[in-house]
């Protein structure tokens, strides 16, 4: 895994290249938490993702939970790309509503988010 945070005064642009499976698990969390020092919003850019599993969709989880507790905010710049579609189904991730802590529906694994529903 490989990553790059481009930075304004208020949104941070995460960009991750590579496998974001549990050998990475550490370091991606690691760049989700600088991503969202000292600003509002953090963009996610995920179109170079090569591989993902089941321990790196719970840190998008806990990064989307984190950003609504601090009233920050986190999106995805092009959507997830098609390697996720099949591991967020298998792994039962997808969904109709957002979890109990998301009011606003702006949950990641939402079927009108994924993009290639």
């Amino acid at each position: 895994m490989k990553y790059q945070i481009q930075g304004t005064a208020d949104n941070n642009i995460l960009i991750i290249e590579g496998e974001l499976t549990i050998a990475h698990a550490a370091e991606f969390k690691n760049a989700l938490i600088q991503s969202l020092e000292n600003v509002a919003e953090v963009t996610l850019d995920l179109a170079n993702v090569a591989d993902v599993d089941h321990s790196c969709l719970q840190l998008l989880c806990a990064l989307h939970k984190s950003t609504i507790d601090s009233g920050k905010s986190v999106d995805l710049r092009g959507g997830f790309p098609e390697v996720f579609e099949q591991v967020v189904k298998d792994s039962g991730f997808i969904c109709q509503g957002g979890c109990g802590a998301d009011c606003s529906e702006s949950c990641f694994w939402i079927n009108k988010v994924m993009s290639h529903e």
